[in-house]
């Protein structure tokens, strides 16, 4: 899930399970991620290095993967390109996209990981976010994609 994405990161552990053995865990490590989301999905691809020295696993086996979240942080993370400062204000604010509709969001930040900032508060995490011509952008403007 595009929540999950700052979680994803080269050389961070991962578990396998696979249906044909269930009482069986395979190990990895995150070998690349890329970096853009599928608008359909609001997913991400992300590969990974799989110990299989025996062979177990083969080509088109239905798995299930989780990426340790060890040192991460946990919460809501835009693209750090979604944020913008606001002087007059001396606040950070968000374009969220909603119905076509360019609508801003006020928000708090939190810490920083990789390309990605902490949303602590202004967002849910459910909302998709505009990453460009932000200066562009006011309150009830369209938006193509």
């Amino acid at each position: 899930a595009e929540a999950d994405v700052p979680y994803a990161a080269i050389g961070r552990a991962v578990s396998i399970k696979v249906d044909a053995y269930k009482d069986r865990n395979f190990g990895g490590t995150v070998s690349a991620v890329n970096p853009a989301i599928d608008p359909n999905s609001r997913s991400a691809t992300v590969e990974a290095l799989i110990e299989n020295g025996d062979n177990a696993l083969r080509a088109g086996m239905f798995i299930s993967a989780n990426i340790t979240r060890e040192g991460g942080t946990p919460g809501v993370f835009v693209p750090k390109a979604a944020v913008a400062a606001d002087p007059t204000t001396q606040s950070y604010r968000v374009f969220v996209i909603q119905d076509g509709l360019a609508h801003l969001k006020v928000v708090q930040l939190g810490n920083e990981e990789g390309d990605f900032q902490q949303i602590l508060s202004g967002l849910t995490g459910d909302e998709t976010v505009a990453t460009s011509n932000l200066d562009q952008l006011f309150e009830g403007a369209k938006v193509v994609s």
